[in-house]
């Protein structure tokens, strides 16, 4: 809880706590505290915003303002009132005031207005987003009705301050009114998370360095800006992230101005992909996958998974393309006059995702070669990958799913590179995807405990350290101790092969 907010709800519990003291024993100034408590509720709205979780507090408080107004007024209770009854009635109204109190800081302990980690690298960050239109390819579903294949991408860049800029904050109201449009939360539920500012900078230009800085695709599995505590360190590093909002698939498409382009509700083709994944034979592949320790058994069920996912193979290879289409983009970009002039080097390129994204990661790394080294955080892995071994550098990172080893078990034993196989105990799928500092999946209501991770910040954590070490090695040819292992982190299995 925010300052102001300990700080009012602690007057809210004092009132309802002196209900308890017999009238007689109490100071003639008590009489005045609904009224500061009041004072106190205007204050804290006023300097640190109003957020939906603090409802129940000021409801209460102004129940118990008006409840006291006579009190305050005449310095006694209206005549004709029963002291015994009275009593009692200002008894069981401060029990029920009291249980009020504990709601209000369980909501906002559950769901909180947390602070960002500072970034550790050098470098200050920038952040904007720019729409791509590929006119290569046919999309009659395209969300602005263009018929082709239309995304965006947001950029997390080393920058330069002019002295004008302003920090970005983690969920604007037009970004969570489109979220609530395609089927996700309610919006107010994210109401207070534009009031958590992050460490990028809107727009800022990028930093004049003697370096070019290499370039980091990913690929998210929904909205593409959830990982910002991930982005902003890899930026403050000197690496130029480039998240991807895929059509049908991310849930904000953003126009180069930041602005949201509404999708008009949930694609048809989101809805079948999700349709194939529910099928017998998907279900049935992948639990195989996850309860075999013998090689050729997964083998296979990948060959299973594989026959029974074509909706899912055709959006993946998709995927791949968008991201050879976005790369072709910072090129033109990095030209005279682009954005990214002379600061980005194309022939540094990582690759990453998460849960599609981290499947999206491997297909692109054996079927494109300008893919330098990858990283899949916890997906589950199809695609093209079961006929082309990894001969690029790879990193697969997986939450503690149940089952005899992590799911990407088989195309670990395969790859023909340095590879690394690490999985964090205790945590779930959804931890893996958006790690916030206080433990809970961020996009998920309260009381839906899906993520296990009690301490998210110490997740983002080991989360940075091992990705930022995997780029600094692959990427930069820096050393990276921290995958020699084992690991430092009691929760982390830790597994490399082919390191050199």
């Amino acid at each position: 809880m925010r300052p102001l907010e300990i700080f009012f709800v602690s007057a809210l519990a004092l009132i309802l706590v002196t209900a308890f003291i017999p009238r007689s024993k109490r100071p003639g100034w008590f009489r005045f505290i609904p009224a500061f408590s009041t004072i106190v509720l205007i204050l804290q709205v006023s300097v640190e915003g109003y957020r939906w979780q603090m409802v129940p507090a000021y409801v209460l408080t102004v129940i118990v303002f008006l409840v006291g107004l006579p009190t305050m007024i005449r310095g006694h209770p209206p005549n004709g009132e029963s002291k015994r009854v009275n009593r009692v009635l200002a008894i069981i109204g401060s029990i029920f005031g009291l249980a009020v109190v504990w709601i209000t800081v369980e909501l906002c302990v559950q769901v909180p207005v947390f602070s960002m980690p500072v970034p550790g690298g050098p470098y200050v960050v920038g952040m904007r987003t720019f729409l791509l239109v590929d006119e290569s390819r046919i999309d009659n579903e395209s969300p602005i009705h263009n018929g082709y294949r239309t995304m965006s991408i947001q950029a997390w860049y080393p920058a330069d301050l002019a002295g004008n800029e302003e920090r970005t904050t983690y969920m604007r109201k037009d970004i969570r009114n489109e979220m609530a449009e395609l089927d996700g939360p309610p919006a107010f539920y994210f109401g207070h998370m534009d009031q958590i500012q992050t460490y990028a900078y809107w727009n800022a230009p990028v930093a004049k360095a003697t370096e070019q800085f290499p370039v980091i695709l990913y690929s998210p599995s929904g909205n593409a800006s959830l990982h910002k505590i991930l982005f902003e360190e890899l930026a403050s590093q000197g690496y130029v992230v480039v998240s991807i909002s895929h059509p049908h698939w991310s849930n904000v498409l953003f126009d180069d101005q930041g602005e949201v382009i509404p999708q008009g509700g949930v694609s048809e083709r989101f809805q079948v992909w999700f349709q194939e994944a529910d099928k017998p034979a998907v279900r049935s592949a992948q639990g195989l996958i996850n309860s075999v320790d013998d090689i050729g058994l997964v083998e296979q069920a990948q060959i299973e998974l594989n026959h029974a996912r074509p909706i899912a193979i055709a959006e993946l290879r998709q995927w791949a393309e968008d991201e050879e289409f976005v790369l072709d983009q910072l090129s033109e970009m990095s030209q005279t006059e682009g954005f990214f002039e002379g600061h980005i080097d194309l022939s540094r390129i990582g690759v990453m995702g998460f849960s599609l994204g981290g499947a999206t990661a491997g297909q692109f790394c054996v079927t494109n070669a300008r893919c330098q080294a990858g990283i899949n955080v916890d997906g589950f892995m199809f695609g093209d990958i079961l006929d082309n071994n990894l001969k690029v550098p790879f990193m697969f990172m997986h939450s503690s799913y149940p089952g005899v080893q992590p799911v990407g078990g088989l195309f670990y034993e395969w790859a023909e590179n340095s590879a690394y196989m690490l999985q964090i105990g205790g945590s779930s799928h959804p931890d893996l995807g958006a790690p916030a500092p206080t433990g809970e999946p961020i996009l998920f209501p309260l009381g839906v405990r899906i993520g296990q991770f009690t301490d998210g910040a110490y997740l983002a954590q080991i989360m940075n350290d091992y990705i930022l070490a995997f780029f600094d090695k692959h990427l930069r040819d820096m050393p990276a101790p921290l995958l020699d292992g084992p690991s430092p982190y009691p929760e982390v299995l830790f597994m490399k092969k082919n390191v050199h």
